[in-house]
């Protein structure tokens, strides 16, 4: 898991809310798929925010969008939220957007590409 990567999570009304920040990669991606396995076993809905994540790896997004690919029946019960919500959110799972996220931010970081003033080379993820 990425050094900085966090997952918090609490209960609000009819769900469980997940928010993750810091850098997310293969890992992290792991670890996200467990947690919404054992969450789902107990709760209706989850909602993860992802509006506190630095960076989204294309490998971290693939593996994690790859876990979900095949099973409709979960997957609508996962809604995404913040900036890196449309990127993540494997098919099926319900998006929903927010203007205090901030702007959209991009659907993987290709090699030397900038984003939000700062130049990402994830080669090396």
């Amino acid at each position: 898991m990425a050094p900085n990567f966090t997952m918090r999570h609490h209960r609000r009304g009819a769900g469980l809310h997940i928010k993750l920040s810091g850098h997310f990669d293969g890992t992290s991606a792991y670890e996200l798929k467990h947690c919404l396995q054992d969450a789902l076993n107990r709760e209706l809905r989850v909602i993860v925010h992802t509006h506190k994540l630095a960076s989204l790896s294309t490998f971290g997004r693939e593996m994690f969008q790859k876990q979900f690919s095949v099973r409709p029946q979960i997957t609508a019960r996962i809604v995404f939220t913040g900036a890196y919500a449309q990127a993540m959110a494997p098919d099926g799972c319900p998006v929903q957007g927010s203007k205090k996220n901030g702007p959209r931010a991009p659907a993987y970081d290709p090699p030397g590409r900038s984003v939000h003033g700062k130049t990402i080379d994830n080669t090396l993820l």
